[in-house]
């Protein structure tokens, strides 16, 4: 759990940033279309939440470089 902590400490920036993005493509959809805002949202929230465990976690076998 204390590493799971640290890795989210670690890409707080980067998960604001796309919680942002993702509030900002809801508010252009919404103001585009209310029914296809109805009918995507759940998607776009869908993909952000499966999406962030792939953004910690990264590719698998994935081992950065060493100077």
């Amino acid at each position: 759990m204390k590493q799971l902590w640290h890795m989210i400490e670690r890409y707080y920036p980067w998960l604001l940033l796309l919680l942002g993005v993702d509030c900002f493509c809801a508010v252009i959809l919404w103001i585009s279309d209310i029914q296809v805002f109805q009918t995507l949202i759940g998607l776009v929230v869908l993909t952000s939440i499966l999406g962030i465990p792939g953004f910690l976690v990264g590719p698998a076998g994935f081992e950065p470089a060493t100077p």
